[in-house]
């Protein structure tokens, strides 16, 4: 048996070179449907990619922590003013009016 490939009939050069795989092309767009439909899904996946990514990162919420209103950073919660400066309420305290009218009542 011989070890040696067949040599092509039709040469290289006369064909359009698909731009994904490198290979030359029997379609009429210059591409291989298998190609386009791979370098289209890439692109889709990379989109859905970066999304989640960033929807992973807004919805994780660390316990015992709150987000600040001003720069939307996580604080630990028992800190009262966060790097940016802005002050921070208690988690799950009343405001301090409605704390002193509800004392005056009893």
């Amino acid at each position: 048996m011989s070890e040696r490939k067949p040599v092509p009939i039709i040469p290289l050069g006369t064909k359009a070179v698909c731009p994904v795989c490198h290979k030359p092309s029997y379609s009429l767009g210059g591409m291989h449907p298998q190609c386009a439909l791979a370098r289209a899904d890439a692109k889709t996946r990379a989109a859905l990619k970066a999304k989640a990514v960033t929807d992973e990162k807004r919805a994780v919420k660390k316990p015992w922590s709150k987000i600040c209103p001003k720069c939307k950073r996580q604080v630990p919660s028992r800190r009262m003013v966060c790097d940016c400066g802005q002050e921070l309420a208690l988690v799950g305290s009343k405001p301090s009016s409605v704390a002193l009218s509800a004392h005056d009542h009893n």
